[in-house]
């Protein structure tokens, strides 16, 4: 019996061993493979790594890069205040602010505008920001690899280009790095500090092209304004409100109708259910359009087929075309964009015209959407007279016959 008990005690410290060799070797080759096995890093502040990458990676989700908020906090002068009890998470520099209500995916600056922008828990519990956003508003200069896997963000305080930085930390990226990744970054912070005094078009011919606008709703006053600059420059538009608005703004729908513009309904993505099967997914989408054109009905006696959605390119990639089949299916019309103006800082008339003759490259029909927040009118107002100077750039009425997402 004795023999029998050292035998079983005997195996069973063989397997605790056994056991434990193969947790510490399992153990050890984690931590190799995430700090020490070969990898260079590919997130950047300033001209120094960010020390906490190996954690906190970067994310690209759905088109859109996100790090987490507390990375900016690295920045001098930049600090982060997290609010779990009201679901507020705000970022502040200098004697600016923006404020993240995560259950809403909303985005609020200091001048009092509002964005449909969506923040994400992820690694650790983490919360993520869309990168290039923050630095816009900042005046932070967001860049990246030419291949597309390393990033930086900086303030004023770097000696270094990008290319320079990763030759010392990330060879092998940095080989893929060409003279483009200083060009742009140059480009960038003449756009936001110098605005540049060189435009593109005093260079190149541009063609024939007709330019769609969409514009999606804020306050009453902004879209008064709008139509007063349409008015002014006789071109069409269509405009775009939220459930929430339409109903709020009678006065508004009838002053839109009266002025001769079309109307839609605009859909940003929490009014799209994120689980479900296939049959039902799209339910309340639907069932939302025939609520609100109800209400159109017994306001104005029509019902509108125009629809838009505040991210298209993040629903098309999330949804497929499931949705848009759907819609189209119904009867309704998807409006897309080529471009987006939905800015939480001024942009100066150069940095607006730029950015528009970019989109008109070799495309004979081009859709721009602007947000009419306080910044969004004097946006149009820069592209209206820009437009106005070139008689081969057509203003084309978006109508209920218009191709579906262009």
């Amino acid at each position: 019996m004795k023999n029998v008990i050292a035998a079983l005690i005997c195996a069973f410290i063989i397997a605790a061993l056994v056991i434990g060799a193969a947790f510490s070797t399992r153990v050890y080759s984690l931590k190799d493979s995430a700090v020490t096995e070969e990898k260079k890093p590919l997130m950047y502040i300033n001209d120094e790594p960010w020390y906490n990458e190996y954690l906190y990676p970067m994310e690209n989700i759905f088109l859109v890069d996100y790090i987490p908020i507390f990375m900016f906090a690295k920045l001098d002068g930049v600090f982060i205040k997290i609010n779990s009890a009201i679901n507020d998470v705000m970022i502040s520099y200098k004697n600016k602010y923006l404020t993240f209500k995560t259950d809403k995916s909303e985005m609020y600056d200091a001048e009092g505008g509002k964005y449909n922008i969506r923040t994400y828990l992820l690694y650790g519990g983490e919360r993520y920001v869309p990168a290039r956003v923050v630095c816009d508003y900042f005046g932070f200069v967001y860049e990246k690899s030419k291949n597309g896997e390393a990033v930086r963000i900086y303030d004023a305080n770097v000696k270094l280009t990008f290319d320079e930085v990763l030759k010392i930390y990330n060879p092998s990226i940095a080989e893929n790095v060409t003279e483009t990744t200083a060009k742009n970054t140059e480009k960038e912070t003449s756009e936001k500090i110098t605005e540049g005094t060189t435009k593109a078009e005093d260079t190149k011919e541009i063609s024939e092209c007709n330019v769609y606008l969409s514009l999606y709703g804020s306050s009453s006053n902004n879209i008064s304004e709008a139509i007063k600059l349409l008015n002014e420059y006789n071109v069409p538009a269509a405009f775009f409100l939220e459930q929430s608005e339409i109903i709020k703004n009678a006065d508004t729908i009838r002053e839109i109708n009266v002025n001769g513009y079309n109307f839609g309904v605009l859909f940003n993505s929490g009014s799209i259910p994120e689980n479900g099967n296939s049959s039902d997914k799209y339910k309340n989408v639907i069932s939302n359009l025939t609520e609100i054109n109800d209400y159109i009905y017994r306001l104005q006696k029509y019902k509108t087929r125009l629809t838009a959605l505040t991210e298209d390119y993040y629903l098309r990639k999330s949804y497929g075309n499931d949705l848009f089949s759907l819609l189209t299916e119904e009867g309704y019309i998807v409006r897309g964009y080529d471009y987006y103006y939905n800015y939480a800082y001024r942009l100066s008339a150069e940095t607006v015209t730029d950015r528009f003759y970019k989109l008109l490259s070799g495309k004979e029909n081009v859709s721009v959407a602007i947000y009419l927040n306080s910044n969004g009118t004097d946006i149009l107002k820069y592209l209206l007279e820009y437009i106005d100077k070139y008689p081969q750039l057509h203003i084309v009425e978006i109508d209920e016959s218009s191709d579906d997402f262009i």
